[in-house]
């Protein structure tokens, strides 16, 4: 006798799944993208945060570097219980003493192998060092710029590539993948936006002050220190076994992953008598069952 395997579940751009947690609560994605990031035959699916999932500083006081060197980027792909940020001293909504977004905390072990790392392009922000582009990325800087406005010359602009894990969503990424703007913020955040901005990785041209959407369809920049909204993305191998409908009431989750405070399977061992099963939820690890077959 072998342990049933629950059927994997057809998944398609535009619906949702929660994936890992965030303060103790499932976070909440949509499909925006299926494509083979790791060339495996398999189209994997991109993930974006349905809701403003916290409220983070991007970086410490006057510390424009771009998103290649900020302490998101650093948090975001940690599963370090303890994160380095190079003696940058983090702004407020401070998380130099948080564990990694990535860390048990938040992902189990099944979840993290999930995940894929992709090599992408942001705006960056200086003559040198980029990674190709000839030009400035030029808009209005006279306040808040429509999305499409700063798009003008996005593709020539001068860039930087990144191999992230998880990674906020650039202004083109917000147009070609239509995800959705006006985000809800969830009950993970503890607090509340009265504009929805969120953080962008794209970075001001000569400054290096971060971007971040709001409200209306604008996208504006402020210094790295100041609080916005955080919003997730990230591609997932699919391969990965999708149990539920998909919905935006009841998303899929993963089948090994974690949904709301439900058990799931931690590792199912073969004895003479059968089976013993570990099983695991956000209260309680190692809780053991033994399955015997007559």
């Amino acid at each position: 006798m072998t342990p049933p395997s629950p059927q994997h579940a057809p998944a398609e751009v535009g619906d949702y799944i929660n994936f890992g947690d965030y303060n103790g609560y499932d976070v909440r994605y949509r499909i925006v993208g299926v494509e083979d990031v790791n060339n495996d035959g398999t189209k994997d699916y991109l993930l974006a945060s349905t809701d403003i999932i916290m409220f983070k500083a991007a970086d410490g006081v006057n510390q424009n570097k771009g998103w290649a060197d900020s302490s998101i980027r650093r948090w975001l792909n940690s599963s370090d219980v303890n994160v380095s940020y190079d003696g940058v001293t983090v702004a407020p909504a401070a998380y130099a003493s948080e564990a990694g977004f990535m860390s048990d905390s938040n992902m189990n072990d099944y979840e993290r192998s999930l995940v894929l790392p992709v090599t992408h392009k942001y705006m960056y922000p200086w003559d040198g060092g980029s990674d190709g582009g000839t030009e400035a990325w030029t808009w209005n800087d006279g306040g808040g710029t429509s999305i499409r406005n700063c798009l003008t010359n996005y593709d020539t602009a001068r860039y930087k590539l990144t191999r992230d894990y998880v990674f906020l969503p650039t202004v083109k990424e917000l147009v070609d993948y239509r995800i959705t703007l006006n985000a809800d913020v969830a009950e993970s955040a503890n607090g509340t936006s009265s504009n929805g901005a969120f953080y962008l990785r794209d970075a001001t041209a000569g400054s290096g002050k971060p971007r971040y959407y709001y409200q209306y369809n604008y996208i504006s920049c402020c210094d790295s220190s100041n609080v916005q909204g955080i919003r997730t993305m990230m591609y997932i191998d699919g391969n990965a076994v999708l149990c539920g409908n998909g919905t935006k009431n009841s998303p899929y989750y993963i089948d090994g992953g974690r949904d709301g405070d439900s058990v799931y399977i931690k590792s199912i061992v073969k004895t003479a008598e059968g089976y013993t099963i570990t099983l695991k939820n956000k209260s309680q690890d190692n809780a053991k069952v033994n399955l015997f077959v007559g």
